[in-house]
């Protein structure tokens, strides 16, 4: 991971993932999305609370990856979006 780079763990890939946590646990955290969380993230397949702590020590958040001006990553605009559910009904 670059020096200042967020890894968000309910939209950075898999590979990105890697350089917080294993190839096997960022695979199983890809595929445990969304996290609402960090209870959730420690029930993943796989996982443990030092596992959780090594993630977080390294830099690793739970939200999404901010967003660019009206949509567009990387400004941190929501889009006129005004709550997240994060796939769930």
């Amino acid at each position: 991971m670059a020096q200042g780079q967020t890894i968000y763990l309910n939209t950075s890939t898999e590979e990105e993932l890697r350089s917080v946590a294993g190839d096997d646990q960022a695979r199983a955290l890809v595929e445990a999305r969304p996290f609402l969380s960090w209870d959730d993230v420690a029930r993943t397949d796989g996982l443990d609370a030092e596992a959780v702590n090594r993630m977080k020590s390294a830099g690793a958040e739970l939200g999404d990856a901010p967003e660019g001006p009206i949509g567009e990553p990387g400004s941190g605009g929501h889009g006129g979006a005004t709550s997240r559910n994060f796939g769930r009904a």
